[in-house]
């Protein structure tokens, strides 16, 4: 499993009309109907960075990457069985995890929000009062997001949408994550830590391997581009 994030503060050195054309049409066209260029910006750099990754680390040609979706929506390789991904965005960060079975991962930064409204509405009975008891209001802060983090690297590690509640399943975090659920079997990893200090980032896989840590190997824009950048071609 490889797991990778570009933070795109520097958003000013995106151009967007170059680099562009490096992508699928089907994404440059998903461009033009942005109305922040930020957002563009993330889909833009999302695109590339798991173009990159699949050239660098599993030898595919960048010219020939193509994808579709499944039945619910999931971005999947076209022809690439052997081959998994998945991507999220938010605030300053693009990642992407590639591995040989389904993976599921999300970031999210973190903001002032009625934790405790908000997991009464969305969250398991066991989560919401897991969050009534904790009485300091970052640790609070935190612990939601992970569980939110958790729970949204499920739902888009199997890979089904919204056909799954929020509430259908839930996470105790004491000294481990552990996963309970009446419909699925208790056969997932899931990792859990922080991106800087205001981000939150959360990985699941289902594999027979040990367990171990993942690594996020990080990268500025001016990294990103100018390791990127020499393998792309220009996509017709």
């Amino acid at each position: 499993m490889q797991c990778y994030g570009v933070n795109i503060s520097a958003i000013e050195e995106v151009k967007i009309e170059e680099l562009s054309g490096f992508i699928s049409k089907e994404r440059r066209e998903k461009l033009k109907k942005f109305y922040h260029r930020e957002d563009a910006v993330r889909s833009l750099i999302a695109e590339l960075l798991l173009r990159h990754i699949l050239v660098k680390d599993r030898q595919c040609q960048w010219e020939s990457i193509s994808f579709e979706k499944n039945e619910f929506g999931k971005p999947q390789l076209k022809d690439g069985a052997d081959i998994h991904f998945n991507l999220s965005h938010a605030g300053d960060w693009v990642v992407c995890g590639i591995a040989e079975h389904p993976i599921g991962i999300d970031v999210e930064k973190k903001k002032d929000i009625d934790v405790l409204a908000l997991s009464q509405r969305f969250f398991a009975k066991e989560e919401s009062e897991l969050l009534l008891n904790i009485s300091d209001k970052q640790q609070q802060l935190e612990m939601f997001y992970t569980i939110w983090t958790l729970k949204e690297s499920f739902i888009k590690h199997v890979g089904k949408g919204l056909s799954i509640a929020l509430d259908s399943f839930y996470f105790e975090l004491k000294d481990a994550i552990r996963f309970h659920s009446v419909t699925y079997e208790d056969t997932y990893q899931f990792h859990s830590f922080s991106v800087e200090s205001d981000y939150i980032f959360s990985i699941c896989s289902k594999s027979s391997s040990p367990k171990k840590q993942p690594v996020l190997h990080t990268l500025s824009m001016e990294q990103f581009l100018s390791s990127c950048l020499p393998h792309a071609v220009f996509i017709k």
